[in-house]
């Protein structure tokens, strides 16, 4: 449940996203933040959303089990209040479709390796395996060369200096 009465305040960068910002799981104790165990550090910050009116940046997802959390992932969002008629005003549609704004949403960056692997296996081969190990499979094939070089050579070497011996 969301309390935007006593929402955390969020963080400014990623980096500074961490459980550090939350409050603590006992009551009764005082969380310190990320500083608490040098003294330097204070009670985590809380912001009421009503009177912000927005509030942008990223919070901590955890999981919370027998007392302890575990940082799952950050998520960067921004919150914000509505009256009924700025709400009509600023008409929002679902994702990125029509009306896209307020706010507006880019097209997502995703990274080439986002794919599903059975659809396309050499594209696999490529992204994943060619980029990490381009080099061994590289030296691997030069060695494998020179190895059949020899094994040829030393093959037919006999034959040759026999037909030498004899003159023919």
């Amino acid at each position: 449940m969301l309390d935007l009465n006593d929402l955390v305040m969020p963080a400014t960068s990623a980096k500074k996203c961490g459980l550090h910002q939350l409050p603590s799981l006992n009551p009764d104790e005082e969380s310190p933040g990320v500083l608490g165990f040098l003294g330097l550090g204070e009670k985590p910050e809380n912001v009421c959303l009503f009177r912000q009116k927005t509030s942008r940046g990223w919070w901590p997802v955890f999981l919370s089990t027998e007392g302890t959390r575990e940082l799952r992932g950050k998520v960067e969002m921004t919150l914000e209040i509505l009256t009924d008629d700025e709400a009509s005003e600023k008409e929002a549609g679902k994702g990125q479709k029509d009306p896209n704004m307020n706010p507006t949403l880019e097209k997502p960056k995703r990274p080439s390796t986002s794919f599903l692997w059975f659809t396309s296996p050499f594209r696999t081969l490529r992204i994943i395996i060619w980029r990490n190990y381009k080099w061994y499979i590289i030296g691997g094939l030069i060695i494998l060369i020179i190895a059949a070089i020899i094994l040829l050579f030393m093959y037919n070497m006999p034959g040759y200096i026999a037909k030498k011996i004899i003159g023919a």
